[in-house]
């Protein structure tokens, strides 16, 4: 057993070890713990954070670039760093991160009023809201790196930027995404088709 501590933010849990971030559990009833609240709790070293049922829904990164060019292998592997790292970060499943490229064509792209001419990638990810301003911290400057690596491209080469949206307001496989803690009955209540390419998806 190892001593830790949590961080209770809208009745959320986000295990803190070594400056690995993990969303692992929900708080039960309403006003039970302050926001911001900082709980010493045991943690066991049997538990599995990483696949933990709880916690995010389909994170969406978009992957713009411009004067560059990306081939098939260099996708692939952007889009697997940038799922390994909002995975590490969050503790959410890998299925639930979808990457999108779109190549922005020659004479498209302006700063300043006027055209660009060296490469640039920009990621631009839409995720749920309702996380500590430490964890987004984390999670941006991973990213960063994880560019860096894929693309060969250096850091003055890369923009992200990051935006939370309201649950309420996604719909993912078709159905609108449930509050913290309901994650398991919307799984649940999917067809038996769907969320055995889901599960495929983890594999």
């Amino acid at each position: 057993m190892r001593y830790s501590y949590h961080i209770a933010l809208n009745n959320l849990l986000i295990y803190n070890d070594l400056g690995n971030c993990y969303l692992i559990a929900f708080l039960g009833g309403p006003g039970r713990n302050r926001p911001g609240q900082r709980i010493p709790i045991l943690v066991s070293d049997t538990v599995n954070l990483n696949q933990t049922t709880f916690g995010e829904k389909m994170p969406t990164y978009t992957v713009t670039y411009s004067n560059t060019k990306l081939n098939s292998a260099q996708m692939e592997g952007i889009a697997q760093a940038i799922t390994k790292t909002h995975n590490e970060c969050t503790g959410a499943n890998t299925y639930f991160a979808q990457v999108i490229f779109q190549e922005t064509p020659n004479g498209k792209h302006f700063m300043g009023g006027k055209p660009v001419q060296d490469s640039q990638i920009f990621l631009h990810g839409q995720i749920r809201a309702g996380r500590p301003p430490e964890l987004k911290e984390k999670l941006i400057l991973a990213m960063r790196e994880a560019l860096i690596k894929s693309s060969g491209l250096s850091k003055d080469q890369i923009w992200i930027y990051i935006v939370d949206l309201v649950p309420a307001q996604m719909i993912e496989y078709g159905e609108i995404l449930p509050l913290s803690g309901k994650e398991n009955e919307w799984f649940a209540s999917l067809s038996a088709d769907l969320q055995a390419k889901l599960k495929a998806l983890e594999k």
